[in-house]
């Protein structure tokens, strides 16, 4: 959990658990990606979207509430 303090260790712990989750994971959650068209995804699309899901669920699971509560809207 990720309390505000000591975030190098928490980082370097969160990249390794993404990137064992699949390589993909990681890659969107460094890298931004587009999706041009919502109406009509590609496969590429999809994945992203999904992989960028399984990244958000583990980092949020991975916050204390109070640190939470701090960057949830933004």
């Amino acid at each position: 959990m990720f309390d505000g303090t000591s975030y190098d260790h928490w980082k370097r712990k969160m990249k390794m658990h993404l990137s064992t989750m699949h390589k993909k994971v990681w890659e969107v959650t460094e890298k931004d990606y587009v999706i041009l068209d919502e109406e009509n995804q590609s496969p590429k699309d999809q994945e992203n979207e999904q992989c960028n899901s399984m990244a958000l669920n583990t980092l949020y699971n991975a916050l204390d509430t109070k640190v939470f509560e701090q960057i949830k809207g933004k």
